[in-house]
C-alpha cells in the first residue's frame, strides 16, 4: 500500500513566483465557471475542453496541474451541491500545483519553472535530502512562503498482536493498551487556543474589513500552529508503540452541532470546532508508514457500559461506578470498552478479550457437542 508524508521547504522566492501565482489562479476560476457551464467533472473531457483556451505567460506544466486541480474541486462540489448549501469554489489565495515532471531535483537543489526556459531555484537542506533518498516524489505545492513536496513509499500492513483502543473528547484523548496501560493525553490547551482567538477576534471595534482580516489571519494561524503541535505529538505517541489501532468512528456527528438541534451556541461551537477528523487523519498516515492496521468501530454505549462485566453503569461527574464493583473514570471506561469492540472485529479473527476479565473464545457448538459426546 501506497504511503505518502510531506515536507516543507522555506524560499524567499515570492516575489519571482508572483507571476505563476496570478496565472494559476485565473486558468483555475476560468476552468471552473467553464467546467460548471458545460457540466463536466471527468479531468479527461475538462482537459480537452479547456485546455487551449487557458492562455497564459507562464510554464505549461502549471496548466495540466491547473485543469486537474479546477476538475476535482468541480466534482467535490457537485456532491456537496445536491445538499444545497454549496456555492461555488473561488480561489483567492496565491498558491500553484506543479506535477513531478515539471520540476528537477539536482543534488541539493531544487528547481522551479516559472516562464517558458526561466526556472526558479531552491536549496534543499539534508534533513530534506534525508526525506526524499530513494522515495518518489509527486506532485508539490508552492505557495509564497513554502514549498511542499510529498514523497511516497511501498508499505505492508502487517498483522498486529497487540493492540490500543483510543477515545477521543474535547479536552483529552485516553488511550487503553491491551496489556492494561492506560495514557491520557491533554487537548485542553486547543479550546483555550479557540477561545482566545474567539476573545480577540470579539475585542476587534474597527469597522474594516481589511483590519479585522488581517486581526483573524494572524490569530488564525497561532491557534492553527498549537493545534497541530498537540495533535502531531499526541499522534507520534500513539503510533511509535507498534500497537494497532482502534479509534471510533465518528462520520456524521457533526450532524448534531447543527442549528435547531437543541443545543446551545456554546455546545454547537465546541462540537463543530472538535478537531478529531485532523487527529484520525494524523493516526492515519502515521500508522499506515509504520505499517500498523487501525480499524474504527461504532462508539455506542462506549460511555455507559461497564468494562469489566458489560452491564448499564451510572455516570458520577467523570467518573462512573458499577454494581460490580468498577469504580473508574469514564473515558477510560469508553477507551477499554473500544479496544474490547474493536478486538471482537471479524478482522482479527475470533478471539475475544473484555479489558479487566479472562480471555473468551469463540467455539463452534456443533464441534463442542460433538467433542463432549465422544467422551
Amino acid at each position: 500500500m501506497k504511503a505518502t508524508k510531506c515536507i516543507k521547504v522555506p524560499h524567499n522566492e515570492a516575489d519571482k513566483i508572483a507571476c505563476v501565482f496570478a496565472g494559476y489562479r485565473w486558468m483555475f476560476n476560468e476552468g471552473m465557471r467553464l467546467g460548471a457551464e458545460l457540466n463536466i467533472t471527468s479531468k479527461r473531457r475538462l482537459y480537452e475542453a479547456i485546455y487551449g483556451k487557458l492562455e497564459q505567460d507562464i510554464h505549461s506544466h502549471y496548466k495540466s496541474s491547473c485543469i486537474f486541480h479546477a476538475a476535482s474541486t468541480l466534482k467535490a462540489w457537485k456532491t456537496n451541491l445536491k445538499k444545497g448549501h454549496c456555492n461555488r469554489p473561488y480561489l483567492k489565495k496565491q498558491v500553484a500545483k506543479i506535477t513531478n515532471q515539471g520540476y528537477v531535483i539536482n543534488g541539493n537543489i531544487l528547481r522551479i519553472p516559472t516562464r517558458p526556459r526561466e526556472y526558479v531555484y531552491v536549496t534543499l537542506n539534508e534533513y530534506h535530502l534525508s526525506k526524499l533518498a530513494g522515495r518518489k516524489t509527486g506532485e508539490i505545492t508552492i505557495t509564497p512562503e513554502f514549498i511542499i513536496i510529498p514523497y511516497s513509499e511501498d508499505k505492508e500492513i502487517t498483522q498486529s498482536e497487540k493492540w490500543v483502543g483510543i477515545d477521543v473528547n474535547y479536552d483529552n484523548t485516553t488511550a487503553t493498551y491491551d496489556d492494561g496501560t492506560v495514557k491520557k493525553f491533554d487537548t485542553s490547551p486547543i479550546r483555550r487556543a479557540r477561545q482566545i482567538m474567539t476573545k480577540t477576534m470579539s475585542k476587534v471595534r474597527r469597522n474594516d474589513d481589511r483590519v479585522r482580516k488581517k486581526i483573524a489571519s494572524r490569530a488564525g494561524k497561532k491557534c492553527k500552529n498549537r493545534q497541530d503541535a498537540v495533535l502531531h505529538k499526541i499522534s507520534k505517541d500513539i503510533t511509535s508503540t507498534g500497537h494497532g489501532i482502534i479509534r471510533e468512528d465518528l462520520k456524521g456527528i457533526r450532524n448534531l452541532g447543527r442549528r435547531g438541534g437543541g443545543r446551545s451556541k456554546k455546545a454547537r461551537r465546541d462540537l463543530n470546532t472538535w478537531p478529531f477528523f485532523i487527529l484520525f487523519s494524523m493516526i492515519g498516515y502515521k500508522a499506515l508508514w509504520a505499517g500498523l492496521p487501525v480499524i474504527a468501530v461504532n462508539p455506542y454505549d462506549t460511555s455507559s457500559t461497564c468494562s469489566a462485566c458489560g452491564k448499564k453503569i451510572a455516570e458520577e461527574g467523570k467518573m462512573v461506578r458499577c454494581m460490580c464493583g468498577l469504580y473508574v473514570d469514564r473515558d477510560e471506561n469508553a477507551s477499554k470498552n473500544i479496544l474490547a469492540k474493536g478486538q471482537c472485529s471479524p478482522r482479527l479473527g475470533t478471539q475475544v478479550k473484555r479489558c479487566g476479565s479472562a480471555p473468551a473464545l469463540r467455539v463452534d457448538a456443533c464441534q463442542f457437542l460433538t467433542s463432549v459426546s465422544e467422551q
